[in-house]
């Protein structure tokens, strides 16, 4: 993950995982010192469905008619 002052490299010096599946990490920049929190969530699945479309089959006969 990058930085959000200086956008350079940051590196996790410690995590945390809580009873709801979230996980807290603890980053630090190597370049400018500075010090964030970033957490990382479980949405389910149901949220994040896609629909895909099925290819229908059609009737040799109707596709070479006109």
């Amino acid at each position: 993950m990058e930085c959000p002052k200086c956008c350079s490299k940051t590196f996790v010096y410690d995590t945390q995982s809580k009873r709801d599946g979230d996980v807290w990490r603890k980053r630090k920049c190597p370049n400018c010192q500075y010090r964030f929190t970033t957490i990382e969530s479980v949405i389910p699945d149901k949220l994040h469905k896609k629909y895909i479309p099925q290819p229908e089959y059609m009737e040799p006969e109707i596709c070479y008619t006109g």
